[in-house]
């Protein structure tokens, strides 16, 4: 069952990430405080009306040192999700899922005493390596020139938050029993008053109505309802199974990343600035190929 809550998410995500990467291709000028207010907001007011519809059930809000913790943790790791919009391929972004199962495993295994069968620890290492090739310009089969180490730190972090965030969830679900939902709200709220608190002591926020922020903001909306959605799928699932086994089906993302690409960058005909010759084309499907073998061992 949370195999789907996974699933599910990843559809969901590479909408998100797409129409992230052409809100911000659409116009650069879109200044990156007012960038990430704008998102987290409506990824708070998107998740708010999927509570009031219920569809998940009743929730709570949980103000306990832990969940602030996170929202700090998380308005960091959104300007850096701005920086690497602006920087690199939707699909080079994606990277992030293969560092994470690394950590995830040793934890969870080294840590949590968590079991898992040989096949399932084969199946996270040839996901995450077949993640990485995504890294890799296909054509040059050098590290792709965007990804600095400046970069990769910036990767880390999110992998070490996106780690965090998961594992402050199943802490307060088994001390508080708080759902999926009232954990997302509980920190998007605390985000989105940290984030607007940025706004004002940067003195930008006049920059919140301008035209450009103004064509930003329908696009983001429409990415914050996939936001919204992958998030509590994927926070769902972490109630059915360790961290390691969802962030290792997380590695899957660039398959329907990569899809949802090509549908809108050469189908719909919106930019991403992906680069998607036949060359490129071809490693990417044969690190698909791999990433789909490890999902099956997983499974």
């Amino acid at each position: 069952m949370w195999q789907l809550y996974v699933l599910g998410s990843l559809f969901a995500s590479a909408g998100e990430d797409v129409v992230d990467k052409v809100a911000i291709v659409s116009d650069r000028r879109i200044d990156s405080t007012v960038a990430t207010f704008w998102r987290i907001f409506l990824f708070f007011v998107c998740t708010l009306v999927i509570a009031w519809i219920g569809v998940l059930g009743g929730f709570q809000f949980i103000f306990v040192p832990v969940v602030f913790l996170i929202s700090a943790l998380s308005i960091v790791n959104s300007f850096i999700w701005t920086s690497l919009l602006r920087r690199v391929e939707i699909t080079g972004i994606a990277a992030i899922s293969y560092l994470a199962p690394f950590l995830y495993l040793a934890i969870d295994t080294r840590l949590l005493h968590t079991s898992l069968s040989a096949g399932e620890i084969v199946g996270i290492f040839l996901m995450v390596l077949g993640g990485f090739a995504f890294a890799i310009d296909g054509k040059t089969h050098h590290m792709k020139k965007e990804l600095s180490p400046f970069v990769w730190l910036m990767f880390i972090y999110m992998a070490l938050y996106s780690g965090a965030e998961s594992y402050a969830f199943k802490y307060v679900h088994a001390s508080y029993g708080t759902s999926a939902i009232g954990f997302v709200l509980s920190y998007g709220l605390l985000m989105c008053l940290g984030l607007f608190a940025v706004v004002v002591v940067r003195g930008k926020t006049r920059l919140l109505w301008k035209p450009v922020a103004q064509k930003y903001v329908p696009y983001v909306t429409v990415s914050k309802a996939f936001d919204a959605i992958s998030t509590l799928l994927w926070t769902q699932a972490l109630t059915l199974a360790a961290v390691s086994q969802v962030s290792a089906m997380g590695a899957l993302e660039p398959i329907v990343l990569f899809a949802s690409t090509i549908v809108v960058q050469d189908v719909m005909r919106f930019s991403t600035g992906e680069k998607l010759d036949r060359r490129r084309t071809r490693w990417k499907a044969a690190a698909i190929s791999m990433l789909v073998v490890g999902g099956l061992l997983m499974n």
